[in-house]
């Protein structure tokens, strides 16, 4: 049964509302499908929050994006959600979690709310779209044959690190009247509370699903950032990634990929590497998740990113240089650096170009009306610094 506090917060959402986010470190699992879903493959193993100053200009502002571009009253998908209002569902399963059986409401409600608040902080409110409002569980609108219309959450299980989004609404891919899991019939955001994944905070980590759902892509993965030899596209020296700074062998699974040609001559063995470090729709096909969400999006429809000259590296959906990447001697390698070997840091909120970006693809104003959960006059401060505090390196400035 949830708690006085918590039932208060479930009424302050569902009279607020909210839109939720894309997929994480998961290893794909409908590659034919990938124009419509963006996977994660460091459960997140980023997100980050710091206080980088973000220009005044508007337009600049509107610049920052990279998601689908297809209005939610279109036949086509991926689509964006009517208004950027989400009705969402939680699956109706309980979980074995730290010593008790729970609900997946249970286990994931607080920590969306907070990761709501998040994008609120940075002025994407709910007064003109963008509800999230996450149904009772015994709503009409959670029932199997309206499956297509909500967002299925899902908790990977304890100790998981799988997270994953649908970009936008998916594409059903059964009938309600089939005997195919409900996860198959609509869109989807699967959660883990895990530690050791993304941002290794589970806010964080929900919030850049939440960017996800709404429609945004990985902002690493848009091909401008990337050299010709990964993006097809020849842009001279105008470059931010490539495969001197892309470092595809410390991904978890390249080993185990790669292990079927040990000993073999490069002729031999460079050919397959190549083709799962420089093709998304390759490395989808081989199972191989890092590259998957890695690798620049050049395949899919209906992209959009509004000209820009050099990527957010303040957005959430940014993965840090160690995403995904495999443990040595107990290290997490690094996998992405920016061009002069930097390491791309973490952050725990979305940058004002993620939300500024949202509103464009939705046709919305920027504006910023009431007042943020961390606000020292919100009534529900303590709730939402109780829940932050879980996390780790949940603390941030502005």
């Amino acid at each position: 049964m949830l708690s006085f506090t918590t039932a208060a917060l479930s009424l302050l959402l569902a009279v607020t509302g909210v839109d939720a986010g894309n997929r994480a470190w998961e290893p794909p699992i409908h590659y034919a499908k990938a124009a419509i879903a963006a996977r994660d493959l460091s459960g997140v193993n980023n997100i980050y929050f710091n206080g980088t100053n973000v220009s005044s200009d508007h337009h600049a502002h509107q610049k920052r994006f990279f998601g689908i571009n297809t209005p939610a009253n279109s036949q086509s998908y991926p689509r964006l959600w009517p208004n950027g209002n989400i009705d969402a569902c939680f699956e109706q399963v309980d979980h074995q979690h730290d010593g008790q059986m729970k609900s997946t409401r249970a286990i994931l409600y607080d920590g969306l709310i907070a990761a709501r608040e998040l994008w609120r902080q940075e002025g994407l409110d709910d007064n003109k779209g963008f509800r999230f409002n996450i149904l009772p569980d015994n709503d009409a609108g959670c029932q199997r044959n309206l499956r297509s219309t909500h967002l299925l959450i899902i908790y990977a299980g304890q100790g998981s690190t799988k997270m994953a989004t649908t970009v936008g609404i998916d594409q059903p891919q059964a009938a309600p009247e089939s005997n195919a899991p409900d996860s198959m019939l609509g869109p989807t955001i699967t959660l883990s509370d895990s530690l050791e994944v993304g941002m290794e905070n589970v806010v964080a980590n929900f919030a850049h699903e939440l960017g996800h759902a709404w429609g945004l892509h990985h902002e690493h993965q848009n091909p401008k950032w990337w050299h010709e030899t990964l993006s097809g596209v020849d842009r001279g020296d105008n470059w931010f990634f490539s495969e001197e700074n892309f470092h595809c062998e410390n991904l978890k699974g390249f080993d185990e990929l790669m292990a079927a040609y040990n000993g073999q001559p490069d002729y031999i063995s460079r050919p397959f590497r190549n083709k799962i470090c420089r093709n998304r729709g390759q490395a989808g096909a081989q199972q191989f998740a890092g590259g998957f969400n890695y690798i620049p999006i050049t395949d899919e429809p209906n992209t959009i990113d509004d000209g820009r000259n050099e990527p957010d590296w303040d957005s959430i959906m940014l993965y840090p240089s160690h995403a995904g990447g495999k443990i040595v001697a107990g290290v997490k390698q690094v996998v992405l650096t920016k061009r002069n070997g930097d390491l791309i840091q973490p952050v725990f909120k979305p940058s004002k170009r993620d939300v500024a970006g949202l509103k464009k693809m939705y046709g919305v104003k920027s504006s910023f009306l009431g007042k943020i959960l961390g606000d020292t006059g919100n009534s529900l401060k303590n709730k939402f610094d109780s829940i932050r505090k879980k996390d780790k390196d949940s603390g941030c400035s502005s």
